[in-house]
């Protein structure tokens, strides 16, 4: 049976950090997270799945380089890797100063998932009508004066 990471670590980030859906709107770095296409979604899933064991400062360092190396986030070329575009994709990662025990299991993660990620998009037409269609009405972070965190 093969498991669907991304709803696994959705899950797992729902559980342990509620407000890990905030910090993955700010990898928009002041775009307007409402206005991405697919590439973009996928480059902010792929970025929280990098960001797990790597220390963010790091990535947001090399963020064009890491964008070149994952072939501007395009799910559909990325489903194509075998192990030897992952080991070469980690490789230059990591002469990024990049390091992450787990990186060559966060790019198999990823391109496993390309293929889930591409039914989604047809089935909805693009990965933000899908996520407006899941969308569950934040709640007010613990701390919170009852704002509603992050930007809609």
């Amino acid at each position: 049976m093969k498991v669907n990471i991304l709803k696994e670590i959705e899950r797992s980030l729902d559980a342990e950090q509620p407000t890990w859906r905030h910090d993955v709107d700010a990898f928009g770095q002041g775009d307007n997270v409402e206005s991405l296409d697919d590439a973009g979604v996928f480059e902010r899933i792929c970025l929280a799945i990098f960001s797990a064991q790597a220390r963010w400062s790091t990535i947001q360092a090399v963020l064009p380089a890491i964008r070149h190396v994952m072939l501007d986030y395009d799910h559909r070329e990325l489903k194509k890797w075998n192990d030897v575009e992952i080991r070469r994709a980690e490789a230059k990662i990591r002469g990024l100063g990049v390091i992450s025990r787990f990186l060559h299991e966060q790019l198999e993660a990823v391109v496993q998932n390309c293929g889930s990620f591409a039914k989604i998009v047809a089935d909805h037409d693009s990965a933000m009508n899908y996520i407006h269609q899941t969308r569950q009405p934040r709640m007010p972070y613990e701390g919170t004066s009852g704002e509603q965190g992050g930007t809609e």
